[in-house]
């Protein structure tokens, strides 16, 4: 009988199964200490390398953050670089360990027909918050020189036309909303997602009012309906001030909440009035009155013609009311041939004088202002050619004036009925002198009366 013996494998399969079973045994060992094969990083090929190199290929890579921003004619972009080593002290650690570790290891020889790419990281890292604040402030849409803030679009006034302003896009950005937006590109950073780009040019901090708006057109609008409208300004029940047109939309400006009365053109306008009507210090027209009552019936603009009445302030010193209290006043009567002189409403001197005969070379009456002073001076006429020790002339054309007569020994009464002076006011010679000492040109007044 024979004996059946056991069947066992050739010796050579048993080597080549011996070699696969090493080989798969020393790439499963492999695929923990290193990358596998066909593998990639953020399209780095990371294949065959340690957790720490591929850690410092990434750490290679910088920590950047760009920074898009919109030029200061919005019309290019200008990128700047932020980067976080430099400027805010930046460390990182990558998790390449971590993704060693997630490698299939059971399965590792697929890698050599399957390509293994990683997009994403774990990382822990740090940056100093408050340097890279700093940073911020140094950027293209944060420094004075490189930006150009938004503007309003807005109505202009020149000579009476109106102008459209357009707005104005501008660069600026937000100082906290900046910060805000490259802080967290960097909390990004750090937690492994790569270099980051920031994009700031749709931050920018817009115009409020644009050429377009239904608002603005319809100020506009307004603006143009102001030039139809009418101010009759009545200076006096037989005189008036017709204010419309161009002169009419130069008082007015675009505020915030329409048309506006500007204040300082209003002012300037209503002085020119007040100085066209100007009579005297006793008798003029009212500026602040006219400037209140005009200010109100522009309030808001015109929406109807309007009519303002100007009120006037008349006050003309009688005789004996002391110069209404000027600084310094002569006050004569011809009548009574005498002369006073007040400061501030009291009396300083009084005195006799002699004024010029009546039908021949009578003396005016009215108003005047002491416009000369000269000591010494010569007086030439028809008939006579004399010097007086003080002279205060009281006319533009030198003609009338108050003066020492030497060539009187009397003064008062009513000498100037039969030897008048040539029109003029004489005086003593004391109180010729101590009047000269006293008046002031244009300052001192002057009332003669009959």
């Amino acid at each position: 009988m024979e004996t059946q013996e056991k069947r066992k494998l050739p010796k050579p399969a048993l080597v080549v199964l011996g070699i696969i079973l090493v080989a798969y045994l020393g790439g499963m060992i492999y695929s923990f200490l290193r990358f596998l094969p066909n593998t990639s990083f953020r399209g780095v090929d990371v294949s065959g390398m340690s957790a720490e190199a591929v850690n410092d290929v990434l750490k290679g890579e910088g920590l950047l953050i760009d920074v898009d921003q919109r030029s200061k004619t919005g019309r290019e972009t200008v990128t700047e670089t932020l980067d976080l080593a430099e400027v805010a002290s930046a460390e990182i650690e990558y998790d390449t360990k971590g993704l060693i570790n997630a490698q299939s290891h059971f399965l590792w020889f697929k890698s050599f027909f399957a390509p293994t790419e990683f997009e994403d990281i774990k990382a822990t890292g740090s940056f100093d918050e408050k340097s890279l604040r700093l940073a911020v402030c140094g950027l293209h849409s944060q420094r004075k020189s490189t930006t150009l803030a938004p503007q309003d679009a807005h109505l202009k006034v020149i000579r009476g036309k109106i102008f459209v302003v357009p707005e104005v896009e501008g660069n600026v950005v937000d100082r906290e909303l900046a910060t805000e937006k490259i802080i967290e590109a960097a909390e990004a950073l750090m937690s492994g997602e790569g270099n980051q780009r920031v994009d700031l040019r749709n931050l920018c901090t817009e115009p409020n009012v644009r050429e377009t708006d239904a608002s603005f057109i319809a100020k506009k609008e307004a603006f143009e309906e102001l030039g139809q409208r009418k101010v009759t300004i009545n200076t006096s029940s037989y005189n008036s001030v017709v204010l419309t047109g161009s002169d009419l939309i130069n008082l007015f400006s675009d505020g915030e909440n329409g048309l506006e009365a500007e204040e300082s053109r209003l002012a300037d306008y209503t002085q020119g009035i007040a100085d066209y009507y100007y009579i005297n210090r006793y008798e003029y027209l009212l500026y602040d009155d006219l400037f209140e009552k005009l200010k109100a019936a522009l309030e808001g603009g015109l929406e109807e013609d309007v009519t303002v009445d100007a009120s006037w302030y008349i006050n003309y010193p009688t005789p004996r009311t002391n110069g209404n209290g000027s600084a310094s006043f002569i006050e004569i009567s011809i009548g009574q041939q005498y002369l006073w002189y007040y400061e501030n409403g009291k009396m300083i001197l009084s005195t006799p004088i002699v004024t010029g005969q009546a039908g021949v070379s009578p003396t005016p009456t009215g108003y005047f202002m002491v416009r000369q002073r000269d000591e010494n001076a010569r007086l030439v006429g028809k008939d006579y050619d004399l010097t007086v020790s003080y002279w205060m002339g009281i006319d533009n054309i030198g003609y009338y004036g108050i003066h020492d007569a030497p060539w009187r020994w009397d003064f008062g009464g009513n000498i100037y009925t039969y030897n008048g002076s040539h029109g003029c006011v004489n005086l003593p010679y004391w109180a010729a002198a101590q009047l000269f000492s006293r008046v002031k040109i244009n300052v001192t007044e002057v009332y003669i009366y009959n």
